[in-house]
């Protein structure tokens, strides 16, 4: 078998059958389908147990009576799949009917990682404006580029060698944003081989309930990726903290009014970073004060 499909679903039901049917329009058809309904229970069931009747290639539906979160779930669809490729697929998104056989031709000429370039779709399906894909100086450099901006986008777009997960681990389920980003630095950093489709064959699907529509919470829960990313000497030491000290910024930001304890703690943070920031130590300072208040008042 080549590639195993990996679907985390989470109040999936809306959009899966159309994510479904474009897994049936591949025109590799050498795969097979895992899909982990982590939690809130809807019609995802029988959804896939209704596809699992469409079609001749193998079919699983594991069910988490509880929400254990995506990373966990992709873990887990990591260590079920039996293909000698991972294509990851969220449950909302769609691909162009060669998507599979595009990464295949990669794979075939030595990739360990294949990835296409994505355009964008509303709640209904519809097209919205723009394109993502990576440029030959991005390819020529793709760690600090990546680091920089995530030019996958989503982790729909791309496949892996099974082998490498055994190398580098899966994803880290103490992130709940910037988990992909994570492990695509690390299989950059074991040494995998990475190779672009020249395809923009998936299309990511933007509503409010997709991760990071959220732009607030996102911000907050990024904090943790950009702090385990100050170790990482695949990006410049500058590039490391300049990104950690600007999202701290924007979380200071957002939760100034109505969370100043938190506005408190990432001031705080920067100035641990950049002592020398008058800047951070007066927000630390009157944040500090204001959270003080606020639990008296």
């Amino acid at each position: 078998m080549q590639f195993s499909v990996v679907i985390p679903a989470h109040r999936a039901a809306r959009w899966l059958p159309a994510t479904l049917s474009s897994v049936t329009r591949q025109t590799c058809p050498d795969w097979e389908l895992i899909v982990v309904e982590d939690g809130i229970h809807d019609d995802t069931a029988a959804i896939v147990r209704n596809f699992e009747g469409r079609v001749t290639q193998p079919v699983r539906l594991i069910r988490h009576q509880s929400s254990r979160g995506v990373s966990h779930a992709r873990n887990l669809l990591l260590r079920e799949a039996r293909g000698g490729f991972i294509a990851f697929l969220d449950a909302d998104d769609l691909w162009a009917s060669d998507h599979l056989a595009a990464a295949a031709r990669c794979f075939a000429a030595g990739a360990d990682v294949a990835f296409s370039g994505v355009t964008f779709i509303d709640a209904a399906g519809l097209a919205l404006p723009g394109t993502a894909e990576p440029s030959a100086a991005d390819l020529a450099n793709i760690a600090p580029v990546m680091f920089r901006y995530n030019f996958v986008q989503c982790t729909s777009t791309l496949s892996l060698r099974r082998s490498w997960v055994a190398r580098v681990g899966g994803f880290d389920p103490s992130l709940s944003h910037g988990e992909d980003l994570d492990l695509w630095l690390r299989l950059l950093a074991a040494g995998a081989v990475w190779r672009y489709t020249g395809r923009t064959s998936c299309a990511y699907r933007k509503h409010a309930q997709s991760a990071m529509g959220q732009t607030r919470l996102a911000t907050a829960r990024l904090t943790a990726f950009y702090e385990k990313q100050l170790g990482n000497a695949l990006i410049p030491r500058g590039q490391r903290r300049a990104a950690l000290i600007d999202n701290l910024r924007v979380n200071a930001r957002f939760s100034w009014r109505d969370d100043p304890r938190s506005a408190a703690a990432s001031f705080q943070r920067i100035a641990q970073l950049q002592p020398w920031n008058p800047a951070a130590l007066a927000g630390w300072f009157v944040a500090a004060a204001r959270s003080r208040l606020s639990r008296h008042a």
